[in-house]
């Protein structure tokens, strides 16, 4: 008999599994795929031998829960951070531009930053910074009533113009919170503006995993488990919770087994857990069923010569939105780009030769090297659930850790973590989550 059982081996459940471990509890860990990562991980490539990611990952300075979990299992060294931060942009016309942030005190660097950017009127730029100003000035309550507005409402609200939510808020909102400005809530926009732009310059420095996402972290934080006494299983669902009023008592496996536990803790996403519940358990939480998904698609593309120099490039009015140069990135891999589509819900029924053909076609028009470049090959992972869709009204939605089963927890990025669903979120789920567990311990 374990102290804790812990379903699901992405990023919520792995960093729990870590927490819990390192304070000496045992820890079994149940995942029913073949490979740890849950929604953030990693494939091998069988054409080129190259490692693609279901969808590249930008880890920012403010991700604190995440560089002390990285730290703890030792692969912290495996990011690499900015000195400060830089997004290079590039429109259809192929016009190159680039929000950098000088070496000064925040906010003042933002604010340099945002006014040397030359796809933002003057005017437009004065009406960025004074909603700023405003957010950073804001209050819990302000915040909080922000949860009924969607973003673009907000936005709209704020005087912000259309080309300036184009050239820049759109890209920020489907970057950082997976979703379209209409359907985003307005609150989690003014949570991402205020933990990672508007403190410090480190904090809004941006960093990029040098190895393949399950490399960054799945394997390392298995062994730290097992090398602690617990124990990691794949292939090993489960079929159901089995709870009374007070407590969950055990569960089955899908193999018809059942284990047992003084603590039990859930990171799968809610239309996973689902159907885990019944009788009493299933009492016990409501909406799980009200929650909505975003889809990411992942295009990755192999050309025969190089066709970008910056390591990443965001797209203006483009249906691709992120241009990775895998090349620079990780060790070994060459001419390979990866495309990276957020809030993918126009595309994501379309074929790979579709999906190609506009890829090619948005390269061409964003950057002309890519013209004279031949295509070699070219996999596409579409993550069609990739992170819970988080609009106006959602915080009414996200479950807290804990439950009203006394030995039973929640986490995950769709938990109530008061960010959006990111790898920060989910890691400080895990983290949450542990902490409680740890409470009851003592």
């Amino acid at each position: 008999m374990s102290d804790v059982i812990i379903i699901g081996g992405g990023f919520a459940g792995l960093s729990a599994a870590v927490a819990l471990a390192d304070r000496g509890l045992k820890v079994s860990l149940f995942e029913r795929r073949p490979l740890l990562g849950g929604r953030a991980y990693s494939v091998k490539d069988q054409t080129t031998g190259d490692i693609i990611d279901n969808g590249q990952h930008i880890l920012m300075g403010c991700y604190h829960h995440t560089r002390r979990f990285l730290e703890k299992i030792g692969t912290l060294p495996l990011l690499q951070f900015q000195n400060r931060m830089r997004v290079d942009f590039a429109d259809a016309n192929g016009n190159p531009y680039r929000l950098e942030c000088p070496d000064l005190p925040a906010p003042l660097h933002l604010l340099v930053g945002l006014i040397r950017l030359k796809s933002l009127s003057l005017k437009e730029k004065i009406s960025l910074i004074r909603m700023m100003g405003k957010v950073k000035r804001m209050g819990e309550d302000e915040l909080n009533r922000l949860d009924h507005l969607s973003a673009l409402q907000w936005l709209t609200l704020l005087g912000q113009t259309r080309e300036s939510i184009q050239n820049f808020w759109e890209p920020l909102i489907v970057g950082t919170i997976n979703e379209r400005p209409d359907l985003s809530s307005a609150k989690l926009l003014a949570v991402v503006l205020r933990e990672a732009l508007l403190k410090t310059k480190e904090e809004a420095r941006m960093a990029l995993s040098t190895v393949g996402l399950s490399e960054l972290y799945t394997e390392a934080a298995r062994r730290f488990v097992e090398e602690r006494g617990g124990s990691v299983h794949l292939r090993k669902g489960l079929s159901k919770i089995e709870s009374d009023r007070e407590r969950v008592t055990r569960v089955f496996l899908e193999d018809g087994s059942e284990r047992s536990s003084r603590f039990y803790l859930s990171s799968i996403p809610p239309d996973a857990l689902a159907p885990l519940l019944n009788g009493n358990s299933a009492s016990v939480f409501s909406n799980l069923d009200a929650f909505q998904f975003s889809p990411i698609l992942s295009i990755n593309l192999w050309f025969d010569r190089p066709i970008l120099d910056e390591r990443f490039v965001g797209l203006l009015n483009s249906p691709i939105h992120w241009v990775f140069n895998k090349g620079a990135i990780l060790s070994g891999s060459k001419n390979y780009v990866s495309l990276v589509v957020s809030a993918a819900y126009d595309l994501k029924d379309k074929t790979q030769d579709e999906l190609t053909d506009l890829s090619l076609k948005a390269l061409h028009e964003a950057i002309p090297a890519s013209r004279t470049a031949a295509l070699r090959h070219c996999r596409i992972l579409k993550e069609l659930k990739a992170t819970p869709s988080l609009g106006p009204g959602s915080d009414a939605l996200r479950p807290p850790a804990k439950t009203s089963l006394e030995n039973f927890f929640l986490a995950g990025d769709w938990t109530a973590t008061g960010l959006p669903a990111t790898i920060e979120g989910a890691v400080k789920s895990g983290h949450a989550a542990a902490e409680l567990i740890l409470e009851k311990c003592k």
